[in-house]
């Protein structure tokens, strides 16, 4: 059984839903769980933002065997706490979706398609670029 997560955001003026996958839960707490398979032991900015946004209150760092076939260890984040150690990257990836959220809802093609999707991919200086999306395409019903 796959469980998603439901979340409303206010990015500045945009107002955004959000619906992503959820990796567990805790049991006791009905809280959401980030899983996350690493060889490191600590996280980067896009794990962060990533159980942020899916309403994870921990992440648990799973670390495998050498082959794969085993459990070496664990390691429980608070997602809050990750936060905090980083505020300033943390406010830097706020400041740019801001950016970029005006950047997609001011593009004249976005504007303009009320009824045929839109396909937005990022170049190599992380900047969108927007074209009308492959036949065959369609959008996500409203009603969904």
């Amino acid at each position: 059984m796959t469980t998603f997560s439901l979340a409303k955001f206010q990015v500045g003026d945009y107002g955004l839903m959000l619906s992503t996958e959820v990796d567990g839960l805790d049991s006791a707490t009905g809280e959401c769980i980030e899983v996350k398979v690493r060889k490191k032991s600590s996280l980067n900015m896009r794990e962060i933002i990533q159980a942020s946004v899916n309403g994870s209150a921990r992440i648990a760092g799973v670390t495998p065997s050498a082959d794969k076939t085993n459990l070496e260890s664990i390691k429980i984040f608070s997602v809050q706490n990750e936060r905090e150690q980083r505020k300033e990257k943390w406010t830097y990836n706020g400041q740019r979706a801001k950016y970029i959220l005006s950047l997609i809802w001011n593009n004249p093609l976005v504007q303009s398609s009320t009824d045929a999707p839109v396909l937005m991919k990022f170049d190599q200086q992380k900047m969108p670029n927007f074209s009308p999306a492959p036949p065959g395409s369609s959008i996500i019903p409203a009603d969904f």
